[in-house]
């Protein structure tokens, strides 16, 4: 250690041959040369212990254990106290490489990019909603029944009494009226869009899609829109007291849908909503809608990079997954398991692992349910991109010429060929050397 051969005042390596870590030993030992001594053989600064490079890991491994799990900080800050020498950065380090560490103090940070709903035309899809509006003045009406074109952004806003799958379908009956019938209809699981709504769409014989629960994302440009409903209400019931927002519903509607939006090519929801027979506008918005999604897209990766894991890589998972069931389950597990298959186009990976109750299972699982089996793989996984995995894979699918007997045993499964006997995995009596692979066509 130099800095106790410095103290000792036994190093004797020359300049020519000094190393850059003895440069550096150097030049701490000229600044606090006072502070520096040694003690039972051991080199110390003030009255702390310094802690040798070789025996980082097992100190902070040790320190870490004794802390019951803590975090890198607090690990570090208790080292800091009795030891010198040891740095924050290698106290993260030395924890990104455990296991222990990963399992007990995991922050799943992979998010799936947003995927845009895609409407070719006016009154192709319609998103509709309930906006609660029981806590501002407007009796005897309690709600809106927000109606959104997804191509056009136009807005249709209806007051509501209450919430029943009747009143909503009286409402949609006059707007098929007056303004024609979607081929689709998205809403989410709420009773007011069934029962009657679901018998008069039917009928109409338009879709229903509904969302996902606890997943307000699926319902995005109409959540979007009850802001900007809310935003306008606000504003006037601060230039006016007393404002009833019910009776001016039409006016707060007609403003938000002749205000140009960049997603439209600067046209407003009634311009394309009232000229949908005009192919040119439509040609335009679709165009304009595209590079405005791939835009937004490439602000999200370059804000957010969604880890790339590869076959049978070791990760953990979140057990059971965001997505699993309908209800948010009282308790999640971290599991460990490996991967058997990817979907990177959908950010899907298939796991094995064993479950809580001790089961094997196999599941398709989004990337956002992942992380790598310690701190250090994760960020080699999030420095891969999906665009280059998938190159990766083609050029290998083309170019591919097995070399090893594991290479072998993988052209055959991917030939669809059945490998019942494999002599090297499995532990059998082979009488003669040629009989390696017996396969089933």
């Amino acid at each position: 250690m130099t800095l106790l051969e410095l103290v000792q005042g036994t190093f004797t390596v020359p300049k020519s041959k000094r190393t850059k870590t003895q440069i550096n030993a150097l030049r701490n030992y000229q600044r606090r040369k006072k502070d520096f001594h040694v003690e039972l053989g051991k080199l110390c600064f003030k009255d702390k212990i310094v802690v040798p490079t070789s025996s980082t890991a097992k100190i902070v491994k040790s320190a870490f254990k004794q802390n019951l799990g803590s975090g890198s900080k607090s690990t570090w800050r208790q080292l800091k106290q009795t030891k010198a020498g040891v740095s924050l950065r290698a106290v993260k380090g030395v924890l990104g490489k455990s296991k222990i560490y990963q399992q007990h103090r995991h922050v799943f940070k992979n998010k799936v990019p947003p995927k845009s709903i895609k409407s070719n035309s006016v009154n192709e899809r319609w998103q509709i909603d309930l906006l609660d509006m029981q806590s501002d003045q407007g009796k005897p009406q309690r709600y809106i029944l927000s109606i959104l074109d997804t191509f056009s952004r136009f807005l249709f806003l209806r007051p509501m009494a209450r919430k029943t799958s009747e009143n909503v379908a009286n409402i949609l009956k006059r707007v098929f009226a007056d303004h024609g019938i979607p081929k689709i209809i998205q809403c989410d699981q709420g009773t007011e869009f069934k029962g009657e709504v679901q018998q008069l769409l039917t009928k109409k014989g338009v879709k229903i899609i509904r969302s996902s629960p606890y997943h307000p994302q699926s319902q995005g440009k109409c959540e979007r829109s009850h802001k900007e409903v809310r935003n306008k209400i606000a504003f006037k019931m601060k230039q006016k007291s007393g404002y009833n927002w019910a009776s001016h519903l039409f006016e707060i509607q007609e403003a938000i849908n002749n205000i140009p939006k960049e997603v439209l090519g600067n046209k407003s929801p009634a311009e394309v909503f009232e000229n949908r027979g005009n192919i040119s506008i439509c040609q335009k918005v679709q165009e304009t809608s595209l590079a405005f999604n791939l835009r937004k897209l490439r602000k999200f990766n370059k804000r957010t990079h969604a880890a790339v894991y590869r076959k049978d890589e070791k990760i953990f998972i979140r057990y059971p997954p965001k997505g699993g069931s309908k209800l948010v389950p009282r308790r999640r597990y971290t599991v460990k398991g490996v991967v058997e298959e990817r979907d990177l186009a959908n950010y899907k990976y298939k796991v094995r692992f064993r479950r809580p109750d001790g089961k094997e299972d196999s599941q398709w699982i989004l990337v956002s349910d992942m992380i790598g089996i310690t701190a250090h793989k994760e960020k080699m996984a999030s420095k891969r991109t999906v665009t280059d995995e998938i190159q990766k894979e083609r050029h290998k699918r083309k170019y591919y010429i097995p070399v090893t007997h594991k290479d072998r045993i993988q052209g055959l499964q991917d030939s669809q060929t059945k490998v019942l006997l494999d002599p090297r995995e499995t532990v059998v009596r082979v009488r003669f050397a040629s009989a390696i692979i017996i396969w089933h066509l």
